[in-house]
């Protein structure tokens, strides 16, 4: 009988182990994926203008220049706002904060 709750004991903390690795690689894909998409429109508008075309209209633009800047920049703060809004990007935040307030508690 001995045997049988030890063994389940250590079953139990495996899967409590398990969970918590789970939850932690969760949150990691979860900042990972904001990011992503924060960066998206960035790089996407990058790659397009970094292609070279023979006609582009906005190189002969005299605020070609700064309509590419604020196009990018608007969509960026757009899927910002987005996400801010559904709540994504302050669940990253509030983890990292809990973290960093946890090791403060431990250090003192």
């Amino acid at each position: 009988m001995l045997i049988n709750a030890y063994e389940d004991e250590v079953n139990n903390m495996v899967d409590m182990e398990n969970v918590v690795a789970n939850y932690r690689g969760n949150e990691i894909i979860k900042t990972l994926t904001v990011l992503t998409t924060l960066f998206t429109p960035v790089m996407a508008f990058g790659a397009l203008w970094g292609m070279n075309f023979r006609n582009m209209p906005e190189l002969t633009w005299t605020f070609g220049y700064l309509v590419s800047l604020t196009i990018i920049v608007l969509s960026t703060a757009i899927l910002y706002y987005y996400l801010k809004r559904k709540g994504w990007t302050g669940d990253i935040l509030e983890s990292i904060k809990k973290e960093n307030t946890i090791k403060d508690r431990r250090r003192d």
